[in-house]
């Protein structure tokens, strides 16, 4: 099928003077714009003597944001290429094979509609998924929107404990802070509460008729418990009852967890690219993983100082 309408939707957020301002003010980024009537790009430079210098589209190509599908666009982009001395890396719907020298990643994008009423989108949910929602009603959470320092404070220890897991790097704390200040009302953070205790958080950003799931946290500690995916459930419910139409579920390397989970939500799948131009990327990746590796040894105080830093020299 043709989903050309629905790759639209796909980062509609990302496409906005709000979300530049707030990679600038959290990040401290300088940036390269591209426009057409259809699509935005934003480019900025990341120094960086572990990684090497390079150009990225943000907001990180890892993390949704900076689609290209548009080929005017793509053709402004090869020139810039062309009288820069960077590495550029984008994501985009289709790749341009003109482009010299450059390394290709296939992920998967998701997006789930959330016309269709409740009980249909209930029922094209896979059988286990429906049954662990159906238990966990049982659980007596409470679904709460709020935004205060104190929800803000849980999401972000959540965030760390998350990213020191996987061998990630987290986003500073004031990433957070100036997303949920700069979009007032069109960011907000969905809580799982358990005993009045905040034990899973995703944080939400709205756009038209769009919601994107941007960050999702939970305490290791209640697993067993289910609260992402009844927070999930009861988010969506929530996004229906302000009429929005779709569910931007971001990007999963196929295979993974995750990347099995959300497939499991009988989503529309679209297949995106990351694309490094100018640069090689295997050398690149050895030293991520190496790093890698070592964050997951460090304790949560070391990972909230310099784990900011590796994020930005990441890009």
């Amino acid at each position: 099928m043709n989903y050309e309408k629905e790759i639209e939707q796909l980062d509609l957020f990302f496409k906005t003077k709000e979300w530049i301002q707030v990679l600038k003010e959290s990040f401290n980024y300088e940036d390269k714009s591209f426009s057409t009537k259809k699509s935005f790009l934003s480019l900025t430079l990341v120094r960086s003597k572990i990684f090497g210098d390079r150009l990225i589209s943000i907001p990180f190509t890892g993390n949704m944001g900076g689609l290209i599908n548009n080929k005017e666009l793509d053709i402004e982009i090869k020139s810039f290429f062309c009288s820069s001395k960077y590495p550029i890396l984008i994501k985009t719907i289709s790749p341009n094979k003109n482009y010299p020298n450059q390394m290709i990643t296939e992920d998967k994008q998701f997006l789930l509609n959330i016309k269709p009423n409740k009980e249909k989108i209930f029922n094209n949910i896979n059988k286990k998924v429906r049954n662990i929602i159906r238990k966990t009603e049982n659980n007596n959470f409470e679904f709460e929107v709020c935004k205060n320092k104190k929800a803000i404070n849980d999401l972000y220890e959540m965030h760390i404990k998350k990213i020191k897991e996987f061998g990630s790097f987290p986003f500073p704390k004031k990433f957070f802070i100036n997303l949920l200040k700069i979009y007032e009302d069109k960011a907000n953070i969905v809580s799982c509460l358990y005993k009045k205790k905040r034990i899973a958080s995703f944080l939400i950003l709205k756009k038209d008729k769009i919601a994107v799931w941007y960050t999702a946290v939970s305490l290791e500690k209640y697993k067993n418990l289910n609260p992402t995916t009844w927070l999930l459930w009861k988010t969506i419910l929530w996004l229906k009852e302000d009429k929005y139409e779709f569910l931007n579920l971001g990007a999963s390397s196929k295979n993974s967890g995750t990347y099995e989970f959300k497939k499991k939500l009988n989503p529309i799948i679209l297949d995106t690219y990351e694309v490094i131009i100018g640069t090689n990327k295997k050398i690149n990746a050895s030293k991520k993983n190496s790093i890698k590796k070592l964050w997951k040894k460090m304790p949560p105080f070391i990972i909230k100082i310099f784990g900011p830093f590796i994020t930005k020299n990441l890009g």
